[in-house]
């Protein structure tokens, strides 16, 4: 798979090899730890309200159904399955960041409400903060490799730069969502 014509495999490797200088050392080794043994932050996530997921929610699987309703179409289903709310949001963030018409915090106060107004009386702010956290470390885990990889080589410096701050801001999103393994 690594001497084959997919690019992709080895730039994956290339970016986890840049983890460790490109990140602080506990976020290096939170980051690496999981990759190695998920179990931890899956037996973590278990324990919240889980929902169907979508698996794969980026921009370029949505879209919007020009009705009265305005209703968002979702295509490719081919990583549905159960996980807490928000695994599809920390997805969403980390792919589409240079994308987002508003700040990360901005789009999911967006989705807290709207979550929120959908589940009622359901819905509870005691699990709302630790899913999101454990959701989150568990985004940066499956792509911190590409964020890492573009931080040092996207030709573009632009990019590199917001890569760069992007690691940043992810690092300390993993750090929240440790204190709940």
């Amino acid at each position: 798979m690594l001497n084959g014509e997919d690019f992709v495999p080895p730039i994956i490797l290339a970016g986890w090899e840049l983890i460790p200088e490109l990140v602080e050392r506990d976020v290096g080794e939170l980051l690496v730890g999981l990759r190695a043994d998920p179990a931890p932050l899956v037996s973590a996530l278990d324990r919240y309200p889980q929902t169907v997921v979508h698996g794969d929610w980026k921009m370029g699987n949505l879209g919007i159904h020009h009705d009265a309703q305005g209703r968002v179409i979702l295509l490719d289903w081919a990583m549905v399955g159960p996980a807490p709310p928000s695994v599809d949001l920390a997805w969403y963030l980390s792919v589409n960041c240079a994308r987002l018409p508003v700040s990360k915090e901005a789009t999911t106060e967006c989705y807290r409400q709207s979550l929120a107004t959908r589940l009622g009386s359901r819905f509870d702010q005691e699990w709302w903060r630790p899913q999101l956290e454990l959701a989150l470390l568990g985004g940066f885990v499956q792509l911190c490799w590409s964020k890492a990889y573009n931080a040092v080589h996207a030709e573009d410096p632009v990019q590199r730069a917001r890569e760069r701050d992007e690691l940043a801001w992810w690092s300390e999103r993993a750090r929240e969502g440790a204190r709940w393994l």
